[in-house]
């Protein structure tokens, strides 16, 4: 399970079924065509399958450009993308790397999270990618991806050392940043339905934990992290403002839903310490080392024999049947 070909088996079972049965003429079947590869790695293919299926994981509903052009951009910009995941794909082969059953399951979980009822993550699944199978393919191929462009960061960090110069130089370049912002730690207890929100509220009035509350009520103890104000939800900051570290607000309505907060620490902004702001400095140096290497490391991939992109193929994938990319015929 996620490979290109399972992958691209998936894809072409969700555009049969969301296409053929709803055309853009009621009841007027639509023939899928066969999938088409548009981009080779190596020995390795990239198809249309792939192509829609991986356009359906990164945008949302009615997100597709649909002029002409603003498609075009669009439909190479991702197919490059592709050629780079792929590349990234086939160096986790080289250096055995994988994705664990249990790290998948939890990542798929997540999709889960807010949606009530045991049997919901297939339905939201299913609606979007045609079955859960082909939305776990995608997510384990994007695992896979992250975990081998990591380690060949890892690798090219290696050896470089930020020179006392470098340092300098980013000192005067990044000052803001020697800087900490204020920042807050919050919990929260979050539900969907304001009923829901006002028993909490009621149970917290007669001594119930915060923490309990937030596990009954969103399934985790809902310590939120440290944030910095400008980095914390707005509605956060504004209903804690003036509050001590324990207490905790009424409650608040966002677009997402309802929510009761509690304060759990404040820092006020404050100047890094000549050791701290020389560790983050030397960080940022080998940081941008990092990013230099691997664009080389990676541009030397894409120049390589057998990496290539098929323009007529990939001019045949167009937008869009019932909000999806299709495959045009190439007799039509």
């Amino acid at each position: 399970m996620g490979s290109p070909r399972a992958l691209a088996a998936l894809a072409a079972a969700t555009v049969i079924a969301s296409v053929a049965s709803c055309g853009d003429d009621g009841d007027v079947e639509v023939v899928v065509p066969e999938a088409q590869v548009v981009a080779r790695v190596g020995d390795r293919t990239i198809d249309s399958d792939l192509f829609i299926l991986t356009a359906r994981a990164r945008t949302g509903p009615g997100e597709f450009p649909r002029t002409g052009s603003g498609f075009e951009v669009f439909a190479e910009r991702l197919t490059r993308q592709l050629v780079v995941d792929e590349i990234l794909v086939a160096e986790a082969a080289l250096r055995g790397l994988g994705v664990a059953q249990a790290d998948l399951d939890r990542t798929v979980s997540l999709a889960g999270e807010g949606v009530e009822g045991p049997d919901r993550l297939p339905e939201v699944v299913v609606e979007r990618y045609g079955s859960e199978e082909a939305y776990r393919a995608v997510v384990h191929r994007r695992m896979l991806v992250e975990q081998a462009e990591g380690a060949v960061r890892a690798e090219l960090a290696v050896g470089i050392e930020p020179t006392p110069e470098q340092v300098e130089a980013a000192r005067i370049e990044h000052a803001d940043r020697l800087v900490q912002p204020a920042r807050l730690r919050a919990r929260q207890v979050f539900a969907e339905e304001a009923e829901q929100i006002r028993a909490a509220q009621a149970e917290l009035a007669d001594g119930v934990p915060f923490a309990d509350l937030a596990q009954q009520y969103s399934g985790s103890d809902g310590d939120m992290g440290w944030m910095s104000l400008a980095e914390a939800p707005p509605e956060l900051v504004d209903a804690t403002d003036g509050l001590a570290v324990g207490e905790f607000t009424e409650v608040v309505r966002s677009p997402l839903g309802y929510h009761l907060f509690q304060v759990l620490g404040r820092e006020e902004a404050q100047t890094l310490s000549a050791e701290q702001a020389d560790e983050l400095l030397g960080r940022l140096v080998v940081d941008v080392a990092v990013e230099t290497a691997y664009r080389e490391w990676l541009a030397e991939r894409l120049g390589a024999p057998g990496v290539s992109i098929d323009e007529d193929a990939l001019a045949r994938v167009r937008c869009c049947r019932q909000g999806l990319p299709y495959v045009e015929l190439e007799d039509s």
